[in-house]
């Protein structure tokens, strides 16, 4: 069976359309193989920039928020493990929440800590209204040198997702020889990305793709092929929406829906037999 899962984040619509053995019907064309250990961490790579990008677009704006570098001078004492770079982050964090409760500010974040192979150690951070406050205000919570870049994408993070996990976390391994099972860090208060499922049918990806009203189709995010693990077709596009500033989901709920979970069950031969009785029965009211 194939389903399509929408994904609203932010300003940004994406949709999946895929075949999946989960909902009980077995594609018996091909048989499920197992992925090879190189396959298995592509595949996981994959999925970890995919959930930062939702993240990202979902929680921080244009121009308001930044990406900050945190890094050592030549003269401080750097921490030599990653557990103790990690301990830095959170140091620095716990300070500039206190700032910013001071201030009236709410503080989001997301971090991930890059140890380069010579030694060089650096955080980079997501963090909201960086951007538009005063380098000071950062400098003060952080014993070290502190670059900002504010966010300027048009509200789609992708590259940074993509340049975060693979520049930054996967050298942070190779480097360190040890796996990082969470690979970046980030604030509470993050709101989730709304995922939509619904069942298809294999034509559907083959119909044009329809542009809801207010939407605009990103065409070069267009992609059709056919899946190596199921040999099956699968499509993806992504949207854009008109006139809406990211960081603002228009959709209420925020978990995933799971297929015909509100359709309405079909009478079957026992509501035929209730409604018999209610009726024999108030005809037998009738005649006392």
């Amino acid at each position: 069976m194939y389903i399509r899962k929408t994904i609203y984040t932010g300003g940004t619509m994406e949709v999946e359309e895929y075949f999946t053995n989960r909902l009980g019907i077995h594609d018996k064309r091909k048989k499920k193989e197992k992925l090879t250990p190189e396959q298995a961490r592509e595949a996981y790579i994959r999925r970890k920039k995919k959930h930062l990008r939702w993240l990202m677009n979902e929680n921080f704006v244009d121009g308001r928020d930044a990406l900050v570098t945190l890094s050592w001078g030549k003269d401080d004492k750097k921490p030599e493990t990653l557990l103790e770079t990690k301990g830095a982050a959170a140091l620095f964090l716990r300070r500039l929440r206190h700032e910013y409760k001071l201030h009236g500010y709410e503080l989001k974040y997301i971090y991930a800590v890059e140890i380069g192979p010579r030694g060089s150690r650096h955080i980079h951070a997501v963090i909201s209204h960086a951007g538009e406050l005063p380098l000071m205000f950062l400098q003060r919570c952080w014993n070290g040198v502190v670059n900002i870049k504010p966010l300027n994408t048009d509200g789609q993070y992708e590259d940074l997702a993509n340049y975060m996990v693979k520049s930054w976390i996967v050298k942070t391994e190779q480097t360190t020889g040890e796996e990082i099972k969470r690979n970046y860090e980030c604030s509470k208060n993050l709101k989730k990305p709304v995922i939509e499922v619904e069942r298809i049918w294999e034509r559907e990806l083959r119909k044009d793709i329809v542009t809801p009203p207010g939407w605009t189709l990103e065409r070069d995010t267009v992609r059709l092929g056919v899946s190596d693990v199921t040999g099956r077709p699968y499509r993806f596009y992504r949207m854009k929406k008109v006139g809406n500033c990211a960081g603002a989901t228009s959709k209420e709920h925020t978990e995933e829906i799971p297929p015909n979970r509100n359709k309405k069950r079909k009478p079957g031969i026992l509501d035929a037999i209730k409604g018999i009785k209610d009726t024999i029965l108030g005809l037998i009211r009738k005649g006392h």
